[in-house]
């Protein structure tokens, strides 16, 4: 005869169950939550302000065949500064400090080389080289100069994808409105072989975040909607390291049904109620790790104190930055980005609270309303 199980065992049976729910499996391996910090959000005025200071601040060159409507993705490396847009499908390299072009890509077409639409782009620094994935499933690679270098083809079509110690990581196929959460493929460059973390549960969630799910910087940090546990991936590994104590909308909340079956509502509530699910878009320097949540707060993790701070920015002395701002850019610094466009930032140098040194590098920069993006680069004190 089996013997049951006792009251507290069951307990203990059924917590487990509910961790492994809510964290995928790597291989033959399990990422659990064992060991994982907790962290309590404190609110907090003026972090970014007291912890941060402008280093720079680069308007992208302006002209009649190089027009932006928006920017997807920044890559700081040695050359320059690399910008995605994937309305426009082109991936341009800048002069960081004078904002000029160097050399852009934009390949519209069927054959070698080219795409239909762009869907990320990844930098192999030692190499060099630029990955570009299309909507045709093909990873294909270009020089600093653009010229076309290679293309293979992948299994499925990924979300993000970024480049780490010789292998390009393809995070989340997307199918429709369900998605992956934690799905990392890798393709090892030298070896020319792919490696598949293991898929978890499938979400019925079809709100992408607003943000992104995996960034490279000091190491490689993916996060996920309905999941308030963030990762970094090393090793061919999935590491929880922090679990934010904070109220989400999970998986099996009314609200999350109601965004499977009917997107619009379930979308509107979701806004009235100001529910929380997806913390995304992590950078981490050696000071902090910092990321944004769908409300646009920005949290800052104090990585000597191991304390959390939470705010909505709005830096008025620095163009009024808040979140929304905010961009991950890749890259092994200890900067934060935030782009602006050219109306508010005619808008907010009209205004007289910038601080001195930031006004006097405002009044040398000519900007007008149809010019692209700026880049405002901060950086730790």
């Amino acid at each position: 005869m089996k013997q049951k199980l006792k009251w507290p065992n069951r307990v203990i049976l059924l917590s487990f169950c509910v961790i492994l729910l809510f964290v995928s499996c790597a291989g033959n391996k399990e990422s659990t939550n064992q060991g994982v910090i907790v962290l309590k959000p404190e609110t907090c005025k003026d972090y970014l302000f007291t912890h941060f200071v402008v280093d720079k601040i680069t308007p992208i060159e302006t002209n009649d065949n190089f027009l932006l409507t928006r920017l997807d993705k920044v890559i700081r490396t040695s050359e320059g500064v690399l910008v995605f847009s994937k309305s426009d499908g082109i991936v341009a390299l800048i002069d960081e400090d004078s904002g000029k072009l160097i050399s852009k890509i934009r390949r519209i077409g069927t054959g070698p080389g080219e795409y239909r639409k762009i869907v990320d782009i990844a930098y192999n620094e030692e190499e060099k080289q630029i990955f570009i994935f299309n909507d045709y499933q093909k990873l294909q690679s270009f020089d600093l100069l653009g010229n076309f270098l290679s293309e293979i083809e992948v299994d499925e079509l990924y979300e993000t994808i970024t480049y780490n110690d010789g292998q390009v990581l393809f995070h989340c196929p997307g199918e429709g409105y369900a998605s992956y959460p934690y799905v990392v493929a890798m393709y090892h460059l030298n070896e020319k072989s792919w490696k598949k973390y293991a898929k978890d549960i499938a979400l019925e969630f079809p709100i992408r975040s607003k943000g992104d799910e995996m960034v490279g910087s000091k190491r490689v940090w993916i996060s996920a909607n309905l999941d308030n546990v963030l990762y970094t991936f090393e090793r061919d590994e999935l590491i929880p390291q922090y679990r934010i104590d904070t109220p989400m909308l999970q998986r099996d909340d009314e609200t999350a049904k109601l965004v499977a079956s009917n997107l619009m509502e379930g979308h509107k509530e979701i806004g009235q109620k100001r529910l929380l699910y997806s913390l995304n878009s992590i950078r981490e320097t050696d000071k902090h790790v910092i990321f944004r949540s769908n409300l646009y707060e920005l949290y800052f993790l104090d990585k000597q104190s191991g304390k959390l701070y939470k705010e909505k920015p709005m830096v008025q002395q620095w163009f009024c930055l808040s979140a929304n701002d905010y961009i991950p850019h890749v890259g092994n610094d200890n900067s934060l980005m935030f782009l602006l466009t050219a109306k508010k930032w005619l808008y907010e140098t009209s205004m007289n609270n910038l601080v001195p040194e930031v006004r006097k590098t405002a009044d040398s920069i000519q900007i007008s309303e149809d010019s692209n993006p700026i880049l405002i680069l901060l950086k730790e004190k």
